[in-house]
Formats: C-alpha cells, structure tokens, sequence
C-alpha cells in the first residue's frame, strides 16, 4: 500500500512539473488575432491590433555591456528588450504616476541598439540582436548580427535564422512578407565590396540564403509593405568594366530574377540610387551633354516601365538629405550643406525654404520632424501648395534630452528615445511617444534606473 501510495505521489509531482512546464509554454494569454492589422514595422515600436510592441530603452554603447558569449542569453535582457502593453483605442494607458497601467515582457533579448529592430508578420516577431559568439581567435563577433524569430505570446524561440556576415546597421537590412515567406533582404559590405542578399523564412522557421548582386556601388530597399510584385525588388548599380556611365539593374528578391535597367553597352549615365518608397524609385543620374555633365534627381513609378523620360525631375544638383512624404510620394524634402530644407511638390520647388535643418527624420501624417542646429527636434506640417509657408515648432516642448541619432518616425507615430537619470545619477534611454507637443514614457524601467521620485507632489513624476 505505501508503495502505491509513494508511486502516486511521484506519478502527482512529475504531472505537476509537466503541466507547470505546459502553462508556462503556453505563453502571454489575449494575443491580437493572426489577421490584426500592423504598422510601424521595421523600427522599435510596432502596433498589431490592439497591443504596441517596444523595445524598452535603447543601449547606446552595447559593445560594453555586451561582452562575452552570455550577456545576451534569451531570458537575461529587460533593458533594450520587447515588450507589449494594451491600447485603448489606439492610446497608451498610464497610471497616475506617469507609468504604464500594464507591460508585459515578450522577447527577453537586446533589441534596442543601433542595428536592431523588428518586425511582426503574422503570429511571429522577427527581430534582430548581437550576435554573441567568438571566433577562432577569441574575438568577440557582437558586432555581427543575429536574425531571429518569436511567436507574440513569447513562445517558440528560434535564433540565428540567419548571422549577418559582415557588421550591418539596421539602415542595411529590412524584411518583407510575400509568397508564404518572410524575406530578410541584406547589404553586407567587406573590403568595399558590398553583397545583397536574401534569405527567405518559411513557416516552419527554416532559412535558405540567395545571393542577389555582388559588387553593387549603389541600392535601395523598399521601405513598405510588398503589397504587390512590382515591389518584389531590389534596385542597385554596378560598375562598368570600361567607358562611362554605370550599370543599373533591379533584382527580385523572391527567386532572384535580374532586369537590366539600361543598356550597359551604349548608356553613359550614371546612376546612384538614393531612396524607394510608395512604389517609386528615386535615384540621381549623372548625364554627359555636351561635353560636360549635369546631375538630376528623379523619381519614377515601379508599376512603369524605367525610363528617364518618363521620370519626374525634382532637383539639379546634390543635396545632402532627402525625405519623401508618407502621405504623398510625390512631396520630396531635400537638405543641402546650407542648412536649408527645400520642399518639391511634383517636381516643382516651393516659393520658401525650411531654415536651420540639421538632420531630416521623417513624416508622421503631414508633419515633416527634424533636427535643427541646437539638436532640438523640430516639426512643420508640408503640403501641397508650392506657395506655403513654413512656421515650424518644437515636437515636444519640455527640456528632455534625446538621443540624436535613432528615431522611430513613420507615417503614422513618432517615437523618440529620451534620456533618464537615475536615483544614484546613471543615465540610460527609454523610449517616448510624441502626442501634440509632448512626449511621454513608454516602458517599464529596470533595476536602478527609475528616476528619483518627486516626494509630496500631486504631478506625474515620470514623463
């Protein structure tokens, strides 16, 4: 009888461990449907349905914290990591404090630096995080890239769908959902010679790479949505063996299909391509005439067929920067080494100029955000009408310091990272929202970085 007894409490405890270990792979509950809606992809904050995911705080120096081969275990990261908090209609719910009424963690790796970034496709989130292996020699390789894959409850972990193999910032890489796959599509460079490549992701997690072009001197890629297969492609130029011009070539980024743009032979253009968004291409062409030569910067439709002909002008000489409106691909904002913003509708340039821009960064709806010379980041609304004029304002009106160089701006929020003092006098990045002129925090601060609350006061003490 002891015996049955002493077996069913074994047979009790091992059914409890495996249903212990069942719950817990269950994962977060109340999960946004397969179908939700999503935007803001690619950056650090995405929404699906009705849950943004973050990245909570962004790590500028990650080299020094990340530093040997455990640092950035799965489940060791909450500074820098993904996690979700519920919206109500479409807003962040706070607590009287300043924080957020709930935030859960999902992806309990760093995230949030400066190659980083994720998307989500369906019931999974792609991210990317530092790779954490050495080399042969001992070396470190925290500078290369891991792409991984997450379901949004927090289940199903799977690393290193692919390990970039060059350094990358996330300026050269993006992801795109097309023909049951998702794509990872990458310009890696070593010794000046820059490769793209694609690697597609099935359902099942299992990655195959393609190389796509070698030797390319010029790309862009699309930032969008593959909503259609005229943006199933990569745009890029090649040098000639001999004479001039260049060659200009598009690459399907789903079987590896090559067009050649221009007649490689007889074309003396050069071509560098600068930018590709809202279905259309806009690069800069180099064309002798004459003798001489004169630069122009176009834009053209994807869903035609290439031709300079066809193209829209909308500039003559080289700019610095350039932004094309979220809302109409036919607004483009470029900088020269002046300072000056100059807005193009249509190809035609606007009667007045945006003064003392620094650093372009996007369009939210009909609001060009930038940085002006004192690093504040500035907002004026751009429309249309080639006789406005351009009173711009600050985005956010109090005296937080933000981080210059990473920003989440799309066409639909604007993200900033701000920096925080803790109670013993560290400072750290935590990302915000930017609603009307203000901004306000967004996560969940770890261990000793919270800011010292103000004692005996009835205001927010966190912003």
């Amino acid at each position: 009888m002891k015996k049955f007894i002493y077996s069913l409490i074994a047979i009790l405890i091992c059914c409890t461990c495996v249903l212990s270990a069942c719950g817990g792979a269950k994962g977060l509950p109340d999960n946004p449907p397969t179908n939700a809606p999503i935007s803001g992809n690619g950056g650090y904050a995405v929404v699906k349905g009705d849950y943004l995911y973050y990245t909570n705080g962004f790590v500028e120096n990650y080299t020094s914290t990340y530093n040997n081969t455990h640092s950035n275990d799965f489940g060791n990261t909450t500074f820098g990591a993904i996690y979700r908090t519920k919206l109500v209609n479409g807003e962040v719910q706070y607590n009287e404090d300043g924080t957020l009424v709930k935030t859960e963690l999902v992806v309990p790796k760093l995230v949030g630096y400066e190659k980083g970034g994720f998307y989500i496709f369906g019931d999974y989130i792609y991210y990317a995080t530092p790779h954490m292996e050495k080399q042969k020699d001992g070396t470190l390789r925290n500078d290369l890239v891991d792409f991984n894959r997450i379901k949004i409850d927090g289940t199903d972990n799977k690393e290193k769908l692919y390990v970039s193999a060059t350094s990358v910032t996330n300026d050269n890489w993006r992801m795109y959902s097309a023909n049951g796959n998702v794509y990872i599509v990458v310009a890696e460079t070593a010794d000046g010679n820059t490769t793209l490549k694609s690697i597609a992701i099935n359902a099942k997690g299992k990655a195959s790479a393609r190389v796509l072009a070698s030797n390319v001197t010029s790309y862009a890629l699309y930032e969008g949505t593959v909503d259609s297969d005229s943006v199933k492609y990569v745009y890029y130029t090649k040098a000639k063996t001999s004479g001039q011009g260049n060659i200009l070539n598009k690459v399907n980024f789903v079987n590896g299909a090559v067009v050649e743009l221009n007649n490689a032979t007889n074309n003396t253009t050069e071509f560098t391509i600068l930018a590709y968004r809202n279905h259309k291409i806009y690069f800069s062409a180099v064309i002798p005439v004459g003798g001489v030569t004169k630069t122009e910067l176009s834009y053209i439709s994807v869903d035609v067929e290439f031709s300079l002909n066809s193209a829209t002008k909308f500039a003559y000489s080289t700019y610095d920067e350039y932004v094309v409106a979220d809302y109409n691909s036919d607004i483009v904002v470029v900088r020269n080494s002046s300072s000056l913003a100059i807005v193009k509708v249509c190809g035609e340039e606007c009667e007045n100029t945006i003064s003392d821009v620094n650093k372009l960064i996007g369009f939210v709806g009909d609001e060009l955000y930038y940085l002006n010379s004192s690093s504040k980041l500035m907002k004026v609304q751009v429309t249309t009408d080639t006789a406005q004029a351009f009173d711009a304002v600050q985005a956010y009106e109090n005296e937080k310091t933000a981080y210059t160089e990473k920003f989440d701006v799309n066409g639909n929020n604007a993200y900033i990272f701000v920096e925080y003092t803790s109670a013993s006098g560290a400072t750290h990045y935590y990302l915000n929202k930017i609603s009307g002129n203000d901004a306000r925090f967004v996560g969940l601060f770890v261990s000793n970085h919270a800011p010292e609350k103000i004692e005996d006061s009835e205001d927010i003490w966190i912003y």
